[in-house]
């Protein structure tokens, strides 16, 4: 099968990314936030465990001048599943969260799953709100995978769960709940 990522500018390949369009498959999302510093960015992973791999979805705004909300989303392949925590010094912000990970219902292209996002949904096309909602962006993208059936009918409201024990862990200055949201346009 032959598939190509749709030619937008807020869809961003990387080099590293392009032989593993058609022939990865994936058996799981982890969804892990870094911290920048003031809070935390949140990107997805969707991995294969068995080859230790993943494609990274890293949505961000562009901060572009003439629309700075504007995401991008760079995609790129990894030697790992996905960003592992660390621990930090007792007073100090962790630099990064434990993942929230979900295994998929069946090992899956990775080509099929970009081109319901992409092609059929364009999640690509998402503006933050004053440069946050990446955690946002990362729910949607789970709830598109869960009513498309890769995933089980209650990853989201695990993911909400683990959204609130993470706002207690870390506290409201680091982890913003309820999450601030951005949109989709057309």
């Amino acid at each position: 099968m032959s598939y190509t990522l749709p030619n937008r500018a807020s869809i961003h390949p990387t080099q590293s990314f392009h032989p593993q369009l058609t022939t990865l498959e994936v058996d799981g999302i982890a969804i892990v936030g870094t911290s920048n510093g003031h809070g935390y960015h949140f990107q997805i992973f969707l991995y294969n465990r068995a080859l230790s791999c993943s494609v990274s979805f890293d949505c961000h705004p562009t901060y572009d001048a003439d629309d700075p909300d504007k995401a991008r989303v760079t995609i790129d392949f990894k030697p790992y599943t996905w960003t592992k925590s660390q621990n930090a010094s007792s007073g100090q912000t962790p630099p990064s969260t434990d993942a929230f990970e979900v295994k998929l219902k069946a090992s899956t292209k990775v080509w099929k799953i970009f081109n319901v996002l992409f092609d059929t949904l364009k999640r690509d096309q998402y503006r933050f709100t004053g440069g946050l909602g990446c955690r946002h962006w990362c729910a949607i993208i789970l709830g598109d995978l869960e009513a498309q059936g890769y995933i089980s009918s209650s990853a989201t409201m695990k993911f909400e769960s683990w959204e609130r024990t993470k706002y207690t862990e870390f506290g409201a200055a680091i982890f913003f709940l309820p999450r601030i949201q951005g949109n989709f346009y057309d």
